[in-house]
């Protein structure tokens, strides 16, 4: 008998098995599908991460249905993203309303499945890219500091430490800072077996608080590690550079988490049995919120993307002495001997940015010695750019013809007062010395006609 007869035959002698097994995991697979069809980009580069998404996958039999307080996130996330046009508010009710229909009528689903999403996507790396040079920069200065109350007459320049003949890039790409991802990965595997051993799911508080503990304990263990690599030396791309970050991270991060975690779980096991409420109905059906998610994905799909507020180029008033060329109606290039420049705009204080640091590596540039610079009398970012035998200074900060700022919150704030719209300035020139030129030229030409 071929395998579709079986099939029939199967739903024939058991309707009612499959028709309790549809409208019982049915919501959640198509949810599933409608989540990749129109987030697996989101999702494709942490795709390992999710492997461990079945062990989060808790139920807590105590607790019946999703708070209130997430329908209502939900909602307001998706009311936001018809709005603004993002794909990042639409990306994050998704992931809401996957959680969701994810529910059951009695029991409450873990919230590590959701978190897993979210740190395992595109949207978690791009937040760790714009808080990595100032992290990178105060580790640095502290790590500096460090070996000078043992003796050694250490300096910080950015990012860059400085001992004798010896020095150490704290660089976003080293083992170190990048161990932060597998940390986290690490954390909501050892919370879920808190969980199943409970048999209660934990709040976000704790979640929270657990995550910044083993945050804290990574960033101790990169101290202690830029330490030792400073006064060894050991030179980046050896295998003791690489090996080191290894075995801190395992002493430091791994150690202390399991030894908590398994202390914690045997606590859990003498906790007193679960007693199940009755089953609660569900705010909406699970074919309900499927419905809303899937209307919600053709409305942001189909609608055109919102532009810059007042970005537009015919803004920007000329740069004396550069070619200009338009990208579109908001970015915009300009170039002169020596020197390149782009000004591109920023959609409102809920947008990305196109950061120095995403744009260049996307180009196949590698972007050391950052750190923030006085320059024509403003503080900026500035950095090396180094592609092959090329080299190149570089500098950026955010600008509204008003403003400098350095700072992602800052700028997002002034946005939020009633400040006009933003935009990212990033310059690059040959030597040093055409750098600072040329951005005391943006300064002057960056006012809004």
């Amino acid at each position: 008998m071929k395998t579709p007869a079986v099939l029939v035959t199967v739903i024939r002698q058991n309707p009612q098995a499959i028709f309790a097994l549809a409208r019982a995991h049915g919501p959640l697979l198509v949810a599933t599908g409608l989540l990749l069809v129109g987030f697996g980009h989101y999702l494709a580069p942490g795709w390992w991460g999710l492997l461990a998404l079945p062990w989060w996958f808790n139920r807590d039999r105590t607790k019946a249905g999703a708070p209130g307080w997430a329908w209502a996130l939900v909602a307001l996330l998706g009311a936001g993203s018809t709005l603004v046009g993002s794909q990042a508010p639409a990306f994050l009710f998704s992931v809401g309303a996957w959680w969701l229909v994810a529910q059951g009528p009695g029991h409450r689903l873990s919230y590590l499945p959701g978190l897993g999403l979210l740190t395992a996507s595109t949207l978690a790396g791009y937040l760790g890219t714009l808080i990595s040079v100032p992290l990178r920069l105060h580790l640095g200065q502290v790590a500096a500091a460090g070996l000078r109350v043992m003796g050694l007459p250490a300096q910080a320049q950015g990012n860059l430490i400085q001992w004798a003949d010896h020095e150490f890039l704290v660089d976003a790409g080293c083992a170190g800072l990048a161990m932060l991802g597998v940390s986290t990965w690490l954390g909501l595997s050892l919370l879920a077996w808190v969980e199943r051993t409970a048999g209660r799911t934990l709040g976000l508080a704790t979640i929270g608080a657990y995550l910044l503990g083993l945050a804290g304990l990574n960033l101790l263990a990169n101290l202690f590690r830029i330490w030792l690599l400073v006064i060894l030396p050991a030179p980046a791309g050896t295998l003791l550079h690489e090996g080191l970050g290894l075995a801190r991270w395992g002493l430091y991060v791994l150690a202390p988490a399991t030894w908590f975690t398994a202390r914690w779980v045997g606590r859990a096991q003498q906790a007193a049995p679960n007693v199940a409420p009755p089953p609660a109905r569900r705010l909406l059906p699970g074919w309900a919120t499927v419905g809303l998610l899937a209307a919600l994905g053709l409305r942001v799909a189909f609608a055109p993307q919102h532009a810059a507020d007042d970005q537009t180029i015919t803004q920007i008033k000329p740069w004396p002495g550069y070619q200009t060329r338009p990208f579109g109606t908001e970015v915009l290039q300009l170039s002169k001997p020596g020197v390149l420049a782009y000004v591109k705009p920023i959609a409102g204080f809920y947008g990305g940015t196109h950061e120095a640091l995403i744009c260049w590596r996307g180009s196949g540039y590698h972007l050391a010695q950052v750190q923030l610079a006085q320059v024509a009398g403003r503080e900026i970012f500035t950095g090396v750019l180094a592609k092959g035998g090329q080299r190149f200074h570089t500098a950026w900060w955010y600008h509204n013809g008003q403003q400098c700022h350095t700072s992602q919150w800052a700028w997002r704030l002034d946005v939020l007062r009633g400040a006009p719209p933003y935009r990212v300035v990033n310059v690059s020139a040959t030597t040093p010395g055409l750098l600072h030129q040329a951005v005391a030229e943006a300064f002057s030409g960056l006012v809004v006609k």
